[in-house]
Formats: C-alpha cells, structure tokens, sequence
C-alpha cells in the first residue's frame, strides 16, 4: 500500500543519519575519555568526529541512489515482460505470402492471356 511504501521510505531515509549518530555517540563515550585523561588529542578527537559524520552523510547520498536504482526494477520488470510476449509477426508474414502465391498465380494467368495483362489485372484492397 502507499502509506506503507512512504513509511518505509521514511525509515530508509533516516536510517544513516540515525546510524551516523550512534557511531558519533560511541565515539563521545569511548575516545572523549581517552581525551579527558589526555591519551587523545582534542584535534585528533574532532577530526575523527568530522570524519565519522562526512562518511555517514556520503554513504546516506549512496543509499538514496541505490534506492532509487531501486524503485526501477519493477518498470524494467514490467517492460521486459511486455517486450517478450508473443507477436502478430508471424500471422501477417504468413498472410502475405499467401497474397505474393495468389498475385503471382494471377500475373501468370494474365500473362498467358495475351498483352495489356497487368492492365486486365484487379486490384484488390
């Protein structure tokens, strides 16, 4: 239904910035105490933390686009579908070779009855 397809969108929507936030979470919790006890510098601290939310902000726009690539399989399936079944191609082809056999059986009478045959001959709709 939409409203699940939206809800579901939602929850894929979020889900990098969420994840994004726990790992930044753990990183305050693990290294700010290295910081404090001074194990860590401050700088290296809030590089690390930049680091952390540019990649979570990257892997969410490559998410998205795989979403995306996503939400087109089911064209693509419904396409492919509709190019494999079955044609005309093949009655017609049989249809006009049963014309060209009559036309040429006809031509052959014509000629036969003497010249001004193609004249003589009807034409058929």
């Amino acid at each position: 239904s939409d409203k699940a397809y939206k809800k579901a969108n939602l929850h894929n929507t979020y889900f990098f910035q969420w994840l994004t936030l726990c790992v930044v979470s753990y990183w305050y919790f693990y290294y700010g105490k290295k910081v404090i006890f001074g194990d860590l510098a401050l700088g290296i601290f809030l590089a690390d933390i930049r680091i952390i939310e540019q990649f979570g902000k990257e892997f969410g726009k490559l998410h998205w686009l795989c979403m995306e690539i996503g939400m087109t399989f089911p064209d693509m399936c419904r396409t492919t579908i509709f190019l494999n079944k079955p044609t005309e191609l093949e009655n017609r082809l049989i249809s006009e070779r049963t014309v060209l056999q009559k036309m040429r059986l006809l031509r052959q009478q014509m000629a036969a009855s003497g010249e001004g045959a193609l004249d003589r001959m009807p034409i058929f709709a």
